[in-house]
């Protein structure tokens, strides 16, 4: 589903077209989710996208069936390329009001599936439940109620919850013990924050005895950790909530904090809050802002950081959250796509995810599809009485955003350098039936780096691509080789109608 459209004035476009230093973009493939790559769009039905992903309709694929599960929150999903299966770790929210006790509130399970809709829950023998270890549960709380400064909860069952943000594998740990690593935040004898655990199989988990290995002031709240596979190194997003120092001191906002042996960390700086632009409803005598930041999901996709912001609306007449798209290159400095537009939306009233999406598992891509993994509550955040299940939205490989050409428009892009031998764009043409000439196509021209035309490989040279494609090779005249064009200062020039351009890159076969 296309919902945002915004960006059709890109920034930089009095810049002289000779004057523009080549960006380097090898064999990377490059989106449209920021201006990047784009130098202009023309024509007045050339617009940029964003596009929300789609719900599966048998949602929620998972929900609390057993007796230690009253609400599910979800934590992470991993495809095992070497086991073969999809593998979930997702923790309970057990209230005392539905006759939990303070050793129940919160256990972090596991479920398997071979098709990522279909889920398992094993029996794996390992934690006892009320008598009997017949469950799936694979670790506990800490069962402490101490809260950061080593004092006692004044809600005993709140300092008891243990809030799962992820799991990952590591294959290149040279530690067979840490192949799988754990981050979530509980309550230890030294007080509270960031916690991890250490396992071979993702099943039998050990908990660092160092723990907290990072200690922020926002009181049982969320974060999020992504692995940054490129950098190799590990970022975490904590919440600031009550960080003295910083700016509105009662807002959930989002800090950035780094390690390299997933132990040792740096503190948290400030990165990414809600702005006037957030707040046009939020009264002076407001006791908090009315738009707060709960969490962030960040990942690496294509040479960028992007991130899911969980966008909570904390005016006590809503209480809602759903999820907003962002973009940076740095992880520092992040931009909100789509216009502030939402990403992932709440269901209708009276469905599941109606109150809130408030958990969602870093993107897994199986063939050109984009599995996204997340939680779902049915009433607002302040409730006592919603549940929580978990969910799953798909999207078209690199869909997060498109260049769409309602009629006919043209994109250039800026001057650049690539290596390969092909063009490959992924596109897709949209046909209408209520349209009478509803025949589209993308045309792809190579200029030089003042914009004329290279011979052989003008826009009327290049065969029209009239389909659906997430891999289709541009040609000109049949012929697909752009090599001779390597290393050389280049344009490209999409001539577009009736088209959805989601992405392009160069690569040799």
């Amino acid at each position: 589903m296309s919902f945002a459209v915004w960006g059709k004035e890109v920034s930089g476009l009095e810049r002289s077209l000779s004057k523009s230093i080549p960006l380097k973009i090898g064999s990377r493939k490059q989106l449209f989710i920021d201006d990047y790559v784009i130098d202009r769009l023309e024509g007045e039905y050339i617009v940029r996208v964003l596009n929300q992903p789609e719900k599966y309709p048998g949602n929620p694929i998972l929900e609390a069936d057993r007796p230690w599960e009253h609400s599910l929150l979800l934590g992470s999903v991993i495809y095992d390329e070497e086991d073969r299966i999809f593998k979930m770790w997702y923790s309970t929210w057990n209230p005392p009001w539905y006759g939990y006790s303070n050793e129940e509130a919160s256990l972090v399970c596991y479920a398997t599936s071979i098709d990522g809709i279909h889920w398992h829950k094993p029996s794996l023998g390992i934690i006892e439940f009320r008598g009997s270890k017949d469950n799936n549960i694979v670790m506990k709380s800490y069962n402490r109620g101490v809260a950061r400064d080593g004092t006692p909860y004044q809600n005993a069952w709140i300092g008891r919850i243990l809030y799962l943000d992820r799991v990952f594998k590591d294959v290149d740990d040279p530690d067979p013990e840490r192949r799988y690593k754990m981050s979530f935040w509980d309550a230890t004898e030294r007080g509270e924050g960031i916690c991890i655990a250490f396992s071979p199989d993702g099943i039998h988990w050990r908990r660092y005895e160092g723990n907290p290995v990072c200690r922020v002031n926002a009181p049982h709240d969320a974060f999020s950790i992504m692995h940054d596979e490129e950098e190799g190194r590990y970022i975490a997003f904590p919440n600031l909530l009550f960080e003295e120092g910083l700016p509105e001191f009662n807002m959930r906002k989002i800090g950035r904090c780094e390690s390299r042996d997933f132990i040792h960390w740096t503190e948290p700086e400030l990165i990414l809050m809600p702005d006037e632009e957030d707040h046009p409803h939020t009264p002076e005598n407001a006791p908090w802002p009315y738009v707060q930041f709960y969490n962030i999901t960040a990942f690496n996709y294509e040479g960028l950081y992007l991130g899911l912001l969980a966008y909570y609306r904390a005016d006590p007449k809503d209480q809602t959250m759903d999820a907003q798209l962002t973009v940076s290159r740095d992880s520092y400095r992040w931009l909100r796509a789509g216009d502030r537009y939402t990403f992932l939306p709440n269901g209708p009233r009276g469905s599941w995810d109606e109150g809130m999406i408030s958990d969602i598992s870093p993107p897994i891509i199986i063939g050109n599809i984009i599995y996204l993994y997340y939680g779902g509550t049915d009433g607002p955040h302040y409730s006592n009485f919603s549940k929580s299940r978990i969910g799953l939205a798909t999207l078209r490989l690199d869909g997060f955003v498109s260049i769409d050409a309602v009629k006919e428009g043209v994109l250039t892009t800026k001057p650049l350098t690539f290596k390969g031998t092909r063009l490959e764009i992924n596109a897709e043409i949209r046909r209408h039936a209520a349209v009478q000439d509803w025949r589209g196509y993308v045309k792809v021209e190579v200029q030089d780096d003042r914009g004329r035309a290279i011979p052989g490989y003008s826009a009327e040279e290049c065969d029209p691509f009239t389909g659906d494609s997430v891999h289709h090779i541009v040609t000109w005249r049949g012929n697909p080789d752009v090599g001779p064009l390597q290393d050389r200062p280049v344009r490209l020039k999409f001539h577009m109608r009736r088209a959805k351009l989601y992405s392009f890159r160069f690569f040799t076969p």
